[in-house]
């Protein structure tokens, strides 16, 4: 009986702490300067479609989200 309500509050414990609110990710839209190698050659721009903080932020964590990929 003391095993099983000790592992109750075990799961209860990871359960509350999994619920926790993550912190948000704040980043201004200011504009984003890339630095590329001097051998690459420039970048290609659109203009309705500017880099910015943000934008690069988002294609960092959809690239590496493990939830895309073919094996998890």
């Amino acid at each position: 009986m003391k095993k099983g309500l000790a592992l109750l509050l075990i799961m209860g414990l990871v359960v509350m702490y999994s619920c926790q609110k993550e912190e948000p990710i704040s980043v201004s839209d200011d504009n984003y300067n890339l630095q590329l190698p001097s051998h690459f050659p420039a970048a290609v721009i659109p203009d309705d479609n500017q880099l910015t903080k943000s934008r690069v932020l988002l294609g960092k964590l959809l690239f590496y989200e493990k939830l895309f990929a073919v094996d998890s």
